[in-house]
C-alpha cells in the first residue's frame, strides 16, 4: 500500500467531515487526533491526575461526563435528522448534544458519533476526493 493512500486530510480532520451516522442521521464530526480535542482532553482529565496516579481507575460516570463534552465542544460540529420523540427535528447546539451525550439512553449514539471521529478512514484523502466525485 502506498503511503499515500493512508494520509489524513487535516482540514477535514479540524473542520469536520458529514458522515451518515445511520440511514438518515448525518452528523459533522471533526478528529479525534487534532490539537484542539486532545487538549481539552487534557484540560478536563487533569483533575484527575491524583485518581490516576495512585492507580485507581476514574468512575464511569465521570468518563462518560467527560467524554460527552468533548464530542459535544470539540467532535461533533452539526448533525442533521436528529429528532425528539414527536419527530420534531433536534437542532445542534453543543449544550444539546452534551445534554443527548450525556444520557444513558443515548449511548449507542454517543459511540458511534466517537467512531467516526476516532476512524482515520472518516478523513482519508482518497475517501473524501471519491466521495467528492459523486
Amino acid at each position: 500500500m502506498k503511503l499515500s493512500d493512508l494520509k489524513t486530510e487535516p482540514r477535514a480532520e479540524s473542520e469536520g467531515v458529514a458522515v451518515e451516522i445511520l440511514p438518515g442521521l448525518v452528523v459533522t464530526v471533526r478528529s479525534t487526533a487534532t490539537p484542539a480535542y486532545r487538549n481539552a482532553q487534557a484540560r478536563l482529565l487533569r483533575p484527575l491526575a491524583r485518581v490516576v496516579a495512585a492507580g485507581m481507575p476514574i468512575p464511569a460516570e465521570k468518563q462518560d461526563e467527560i467524554t460527552a463534552r468533548l464530542l459535544a465542544e470539540e467532535i461533533v460540529a452539526g448533525w442533521q435528522g436528529v429528532a425528539d420523540d414527536a419527530g420534531q427535528p433536534i437542532p445542534f447546539s453543543p449544550e444539546r448534544a452534551a445534554e443527548i451525550f450525556r444520557d444513558p439512553a443515548c449511548r449507542q449514539f454517543r459511540d458511534l458519533v466517537f467512531e467516526a471521529a476516532s476512524t482515520a478512514e472518516t478523513f482519508r484523502r482518497q475517501r473524501l476526493a471519491d466521495i467528492a466525485k459523486n
